[in-house]
């Protein structure tokens, strides 16, 4: 299922098209996982009423590579989005989860930095398999301190730390390492 304001999205595996769908517009009626009481698998009905209904793909085969979903509006390419078949983790990746709006030199402020799990291509290994879960340890020099744990178990291949601002202006430095990985490093300046 793609979500997508657009009048049809194209779906491609390793570069080939596969199909091409309009958003669902199917009839409304009860849906759910309890079937034999009157519950039916979602089959792209219940969105007649939505601004912006869902594509659905039935039957996509899996291949390993890259499955890529391009949106079109009134004819002309209004999105794309691509995503791949992760490898073995190699290393992690540092993103601080601030959603554009700058971190303050208040005392107060604070936002998640989340480490991610990624093969040596640099896509995201996104997993929830035990043996390939890493603790990752977390350090920051800078105006800002660490007030979670700053050792993590990653859930589904991200590992999250809270960091709170001081009221000093200047630049962040976090790292993130782990035994068997390439370590990250992000900059960030505090205002």
């Amino acid at each position: 299922m793609i979500y997508s304001n657009g009048d049809s999205v194209q779906l491609s595996i390793n570069g080939k098209a596969i199909a091409t769908r309009k958003p669902d517009s199917g009839a409304d009626r009860p849906y759910g996982t309890d079937l034999e009481k009157g519950g039916h698998p979602f089959t792209g009905g219940d969105a007649a009423d939505l601004s912006a209904p869902p594509f659905t793909f039935d039957a996509v085969p899996f291949t390993p590579g890259s499955l890529k979903a391009v949106a079109y509006a009134k004819g002309k390419i209004a999105a794309t989005q691509t995503i791949y078949t992760p490898g073995t983790p190699t290393g992690l990746k540092l993103s601080l989860d601030d959603q554009g709006v700058p971190l303050k030199a208040d005392g107060a402020d604070a936002v998640f930095v989340r480490a991610t799990l990624i093969d040596s291509a640099g896509h995201p290994v996104y997993t929830n398999t035990a043996d390939l879960d890493k603790t990752i340890h977390f350090s920051i020099s800078g105006p800002a301190v660490i007030v979670s744990p700053n050792e993590r178990q990653t859930e589904a291949g991200i590992a999250s730390i809270l960091i709170q601002a001081t009221t000093q202006k200047g630049k962040l430095v976090i790292k993130a390492s782990a035994t068997g990985l390439k370590s990250a490093t992000l900059t960030y300046n505090l205002q």
